[in-house]
């Protein structure tokens, strides 16, 4: 984003995702350690979060307004994913 124009000091987060416990893919806790790098990651270079939605057993679908920044998030059953 820096390198296209974009200001770090006008940079926010919004992250979603982390399947938790109940997912059968958590075997290697992938979901968590991904939610805690992604923190970890926005923290080192001062990008706040402004929202997120993380863990539990249910797949994410996002549509993201590029033009305003909003998201829009649905819960989805595993086979609903496209």
């Amino acid at each position: 984003m820096i390198s296209l124009g974009s200001q770090k000091k006008t940079l926010q987060a919004k992250i979603f995702g982390g399947l938790g416990e109940s997912s059968p893919a958590n075997v290697l806790n992938i979901g968590q350690r991904n939610c805690k790098l992604a923190k970890e990651m926005l923290k080192q270079m001062q990008i706040p979060i402004v929202a997120s939605h993380l863990g539990g057993g249910l797949a994410r679908k996002l549509k993201f307004y590029t033009h305003t920044g909003e998201v829009h998030m649905k819960f989805v059953k595993s086979d609903d994913i496209v």
